[in-house]
């Protein structure tokens, strides 16, 4: 007991590949009833056990893709790991590279879309997705980071798309998801994300200025659809 509350029981365990590209708001939430458990990469081959067992796994972004796994050898472990969760229906939630992850995982193959998709726009929801636990997203701006993309993994629900890239989420059952767009950033993001990421976005010619203005102001209206989001998707 911690001031007269229960513990959390229950592990998260969240795979992340860059430390500022972090769990943002969601860690608040699952909080109160996970004690969540982060690795980075690196450790993951002694961790794994703990990944393909526990209750919550979320996978993150990062700067690398599904296909440098010659350079991240560790990136065929993951997957492998991701196969016995999404075959014994475990809760996992991919984010970006996550959700690119266990589209992998699940047979689709990954490739470099047309554009880096870069800012912030609306996602539009499919008839699935409207009736899905990313409905409150509707008419919400998302932040968009990523320039591969993927096939629709067989089995899995459609749940959204924009004009770039036609799979922004999908459903695996009940307990697995992955999401393309970030949902998950705070306002505080904008400077971790735009120093880190600066020769890249310099590069292909970013607005930077307009990218930090648009983070202070879509970035804090995420917050609550988030907490619904995550509650009803831990609902299966």
């Amino acid at each position: 007991m911690v001031n007269g509350r229960s513990t959390p029981s229950q592990i998260c365990f969240v795979l992340y590949f860059i430390q500022f590209e972090c769990l943002g708001n969601i860690e608040r939430i699952l909080a109160r009833d996970y004690h969540i458990q982060f690795c980075h990469i690196s450790n993951f081959a002694e961790n794994a056990h703990v990944f393909s067992e526990c209750e919550l796994v979320i996978v993150l972004g990062g700067p690398i893709g599904v296909n440098d796994d010659d350079a991240f050898p560790l990136i065929k472990n993951i997957l492998a790991g991701l196969e016995k969760r999404v075959k014994t229906e475990k809760f996992t939630l991919g984010i970006c590279l996550g959700a690119q992850l266990i589209a992998k995982a699940l047979g689709s193959d990954i490739r470099t879309g047309q554009k880096f998709e870069i800012g912030w726009d609306k996602i539009k929801l499919t008839a699935i997705g409207n009736e899905s636990c990313i409905r409150y997203l509707k008419d919400v701006h998302v932040l968009h980071w990523h320039k591969d993309t993927f096939d629709l993994p067989r089995g899995c629900a459609h749940l959204a798309s924009n004009e770039t890239t036609e799979n922004q989420a999908f459903a695996y059952g009940k307990r697995v998801m992955g999401i393309q767009f970030h949902f998950e950033v705070s306002p505080d993001f904008a400077d971790f994300w735009t120093v880190g990421h600066f020769v890249e976005l310099k590069h292909i010619g970013v607005d930077i200025k307009r990218l930090i203005k648009d983070f202070r102001i879509y970035a804090p209206q995420l917050k609550k659809p988030l907490n619904c989001i995550i509650r009803d998707f831990l609902k299966g």
